[in-house]
């Protein structure tokens, strides 16, 4: 039987170089870094693999005589366990109190070969530590720094991707703290699938044809990357259900008998946990190894026994080691340490077990945790607990099994909180009788005032309402009085002219005049009887008009509410198509129900750069383009400039190797435009003058070359002796000079003079911080000087300065030239983005920080838009004309180094690797070629298709034609 190839929930070590596959490139990429500064940072999210990397992977680029590594993780104080990691791998012992500084001479004394100080799992400085350990913390790092040469010693920090912003608060002491890093991010599926087969190879076991592609399906769900906590829990577990078949083979038998499984880790703890007696116990006492981060943490039997009765749990001690046995023995927990401590296997599984801890329990770990760090404060400041601390752990004081100095601790700061209460309600009585009075008075003139005045707004806002209902009844009031008074007067008049009339024929006796005035009185009569009849009539039809009216406006209504729903559901559908498109594998049905969720927005007033809906076009067009990525790769080494050429889709390219290259973005091909590699050697830097027409290079002998791209000639040589420090930043004023250097750590600026062929020292002054890079301002004879300081210097060329202070906490890391509106665009290490105006000398913020600093910046070629990436790899695109929403996306090729504006919204990404790709960032431009790749292919939906991926309104073709 072979031995078992993988590792589980531990850590690989140089021991474990042959089966530890899948890294190559980020262990060449670590290889590289190590030896470009005195110190490294390694981060990445929980499950990537840091620590493994960096002490398998990294380890075993070196030869045992050129690697010391001294890993250390924290315990109790983080500069003390340092110290007493670097003790113990000396060789002659020391004497008294070492610190240190001390210790680590005496290590490299003894060993005599490079020390790797190995600072793994550096969040538990900020998860445990307080404010006062985490100063002298990075006050210790900085002493080692600074004293590394004589040492010979290099530092590593590694930490999870979410702590990454609590180490800005240490970048003022140390500058270079961000400068030499490297994010790990999850394994690819390519990258997984030789995490499976090379340890397998080794081991000696057969794998069936897919059974790898199977194997990650059954883990991934639906995510094209893979966590390598599952991925060898999910191994772990195949490989014993082959031993108990007696097999040699990985079979698709045996992944169909485990089944896809989306928690492998929950589900591997569930399975253990029945395993024990009482699993209820066993689960009780591993809650006790979780922090209140959900994390590992380091804790004795006694301290678990503690926890179980806090909780109102309680465990006999017996009864407690019993489970930590049986848990190690599962491989649940770590073997106990020097000092009888354990802790769980790994962060995820700390995760997992967290998720099962009641909100009281919470609460429970929260307080105790809280009591522990105070006490420890109160015994290095003296420094008691708050009123306010009191009342928080006030309802769970009595839950909590304190040792009998924090017992002491709370009452002393309760004693003292009693009598700074009875002190100031004293001084409060005195203030208060004489106040009182006043008040009183006050506040009743107040409350009949304000009374008063509710009243008088009441009274009016009623009569304005009577009145205007009034006043409308009145003038339809009148105008019916008025036709109805002119009627009834008009026959008034015609029956009283009548009667006198007749009158007069009764006394003449005229009989045919009487008749005829009879008649008369009765049309007159008939005229009244007529005119009642309109007048009701017209009542009526007013009525009927009126009721009318209500109707229409009632089904108006009606219809407006039922088109508004009909849009809701339409935009809610377009919400939900989008999403479900991220599920589908086939890319241009995918790219379809992008689109068309596009078009559900257009159609119906949604938010066309909606998050789902962006993200969900460009995972459809990266899926399309998948087979013709829209790249140019193979480049010269590493992309540290990249700038456009003659067009925005043509880009100079040049890293730090010598070779200045020409891409073409449209027609996708790349020429070297110079090649001056040969005057280059190891640790030399180059640097690309602001015309494009000169290549500057800073060599590690203290010597500066200024070389002509176009003849390939040197310009110009200077020299800054060989002591000076390594250079950060190399820019010139113009073609002709001035030329101006800045040193990386140290922040020596120097301005140079073109003499001959010469650059000879014209000027020079020490800047706040470490020089980063240099931005030439547009249509100004300055440089913007960028520093790790929370301002920006500008240089002139006759070498005077001004400093421009940014609105925000961050330190400056990046920043870019606005060519339109002249002013500079700034990254900062909290993520915040600020403008930065050179002629009114002010910053303003425009993006508030994450916390997660900027790593690249790019401002298009109108100045519209803003491109950013942070150290999580995410890259956020903002619209400064706020016609459309800012876009969020996570480059599907992982995070780049520089990036560069081409036209048509295109965005194009430069990468260590030697690759520049083009990305679609707005939706329009990203449907249009969804629907022009869809078209080549001939793609449309099927009437099947429609009603089963949309199934609202018709069916449509959602990129027109025929």
């Amino acid at each position: 039987m072979s031995v078992r190839p993988f590792k589980f929930l531990d850590s690989y070590t140089r021991q474990d170089a042959d089966i530890f596959f899948g890294r190559d490139k980020e262990i060449e990429e670590l290889h590289t870094k190590i030896f470009q500064s005195k110190l490294l940072l390694v981060y990445g999210v929980s499950g990537s693999g840091k620590s493994s990397l960096v002490n398998c992977g990294l380890g075993s680029r070196f030869q045992p005589t050129d690697w010391l590594p001294i890993n250390v993780r924290r315990k109790q104080n983080m500069v003390q366990d340092m110290t007493q990691a670097v003790a113990a791998a000396c060789v002659t012992p020391l004497t008294g109190k070492p610190g240190l500084i001390k210790a680590l001479r005496s290590v490299y004394l003894d060993h005599f070969m490079p020390v790797y100080l190995i600072l793994d799992q550096l969040e538990e400085l900020f998860i445990f530590g307080d404010e006062e350990e985490q100063t002298a913390f990075i006050t210790a790092i900085a002493k080692v720094l600074a004293a590394s040469e004589e040492l010979n010693v290099k530092i590593v920090l590694v930490i999870r991707e979410e702590y990454l912003a609590r180490l800005t608060a240490f970048e003022e002491t140390v500058p270079e703290l961000f400068e030499n890093r490297a994010r790990l991010e999850r394994m690819t599926w390519r990258n997984a699938t030789l995490a499976i087969e090379g340890p397998c190879a080794r081991a000696g076991i057969e794998l069936e044809e897919g059974f790898s592609e199977k194997l990650l399906a059954n883990i991934a769900a639906g995510r094209k990357d893979v966590e390598l906590t599952f991925l060898q829990v999910y191994l772990d577990r195949v490989y014993d259900r082959m031993e108990q078949a007696g097999g040699q083979r990985f079979t698709l038998d045996l992944l169909e008998r485990i089944g896809a499984v989306s928690d492998v880790l929950g589900q591997f703890l569930d399975e253990q946990i029945a395993t024990f007696s009482d699993p209820e116990q066993a689960m009780t006492v591993l809650k006790a190894f979780v922090s209140t981060h959900g994390t590992k943490k380091l804790i004795t039997t006694e301290e678990a026994v503690a926890f179980t009765q806090e909780i109102g749990k309680a465990q006999t001690s017996d009864a407690v080691n019993s489970v930590i046995r049986r848990a190690v023995d599962l491989r649940l927990l770590k073997d106990q340490d020097d000092q009888g401590r354990y802790e769980l296997r790994h962060d995820s599984l700390a995760a997992t077990i967290y998720a099962k801890i009641s909100l009281f329990e919470k609460e429970l770990i929260e307080i105790k945790q809280f009591v522990e760090q105070a006490h420890g404060s109160f015994l290095k400041r003296r420094t008691l607990l708050r009123p306010e601390d009191l009342k928080y752990i006030a309802p769970y004081e009595d839950r909590l099994f304190l040792s009998k100095e924090q017992r002491a601790f709370i009452a002393q700061s309760k004693k003292e909180a009693t009598r700074k209460y009875r002190r100031r309600l004293v001084l409060g009585i005195s203030i208060t009788s004489v106040v009182l009075v006043v008040l009183t008075v006050l506040t009743i003139r107040a409350q009949q005032a304000r009374t008063a005045a509710l009243e008088q707004k009441s009274i009016a806002e009623k009569e304005s309402l009577r009145a205007g209902d009034a006043e409308r009844s009145a003038l339809r009031a009148k105008e019916d009085s008025d036709r109805q008074r002119a009627a009834a007067d008009s026959l008034r008049d015609r029956a009283i002219e009548n009667a006198r009339e007749l009158e007069k024929a009764i006394a003449e006796k005229d009989e045919a005049r009487i008749q005829s005035l009879q008649n008369e009185r009765k049309a007159i009569e008939s005229s009244a009887a007529e005119a009642e009849q309109r007048r009701l009539a017209e009542l009526k039809s007013h009525q009927l008009e009126e009721e009318s009216k209500r109707t229409t406006t009632a089904l108006e209504k009606e219809k407006l509410a039922n088109d508004e729903k009909e849009r809701v559901n339409r935009l809610h559908s377009a919400s939900t198509i989008a999403q479900n498109s991220m599920t589908v594998s086939d890319p241009a049905l995918r790219g379809l129900m992008a689109v068309q969720a596009l078009r559900f927005m257009e159609e119906n007033k949604g938010n066309t750069h909606s998050q789902e809906v962006i993200t969900a076009l460009y995972g459809a067009l990266h899926a399309l383009e998948l087979k013709d990525a829209w790249k140019v790769g193979g480049l010269a080494g590493e992309t540290r400039v990249m700038v456009p050429d003659q067009r925005p889709s043509q880009l100079l390219v040049m890293g730090n190797k010598g070779i200045l290259q020409h891409v073409d973005m449209d027609a996708r091909y790349k020429t070297v435009v110079r090649d001056l590699s040969d005057k280059l050697l190891p640790g030399d830097r180059a640097f690309l003058s602001s015309s494009h027409q000169q290549m500057l290079f800073a060599h590690g002998d203290g010597s500066l070359e200024v070389w002509s791209v176009a003849s390939g000639t040197r310009i110009a040589r200077g020299d800054r002796g060989t002591s000076a420090q390594e250079i950060g930043a190399f820019s010139s004023f113009g073609d002709n000079g001035p030329f101006v250097t800045g040193e990386r750590v140290k922040g020596h600026v120097v301005l140079w003079s073109l003499q001959g062929s010469s650059l000879k020292e014209l000027r020079s002054f020490d800047a706040d911080a470490g020089v980063r890079a240099f931005e030439p301002l547009p249509g100004r004879n300055e440089i913007a000087c960028i520093t790790g300081s929370a301002a920006i210097t500008i240089i002139a060329a006759d070498g005077t300065t001004r400093r421009i202070a940014l609105p925000s906490h961050g330190t400056v890391t990046k920043a870019a030239i606005d060519p339109v509106g002249h002013v500079l665009v700034v990254g900062t290490s909290d993520g915040s983005i600020a403008i930065v105006d050179p002629v009114a000398n002010k910053a303003t913020l425009y993006v508030t920080g994450t916390g997660r600093a900027c790593d690249a910046i790019a401002v298009s070629g109108d100045g519209r838009w803003i491109a950013a990436v942070n150290s999580a790899g995410e890259l956020s695109l903002y619209d400064r004309s706020k016609k459309l929403d800012d876009v969020n996306l996570r480059p599907s090729d992982g995070s780049p180094a520089a990036l560069s504006f081409g036209d048509n919204d295109a965005l194009y990404l430069g990468y260590d690797d030697g690759k520049v790709i083009r990305l679609l960032f707005t939706a329009s431009a990203m449907s249009d070629r969804i629907c022009k790749l869809c078209t080549a292919q001939g793609r449309k939906w099927t009437a099947g298709e429609w009603e089963q991926y949309i199934d609202v309104g018709t069916l449509r073709n959602t990129c027109g034609g025929n």
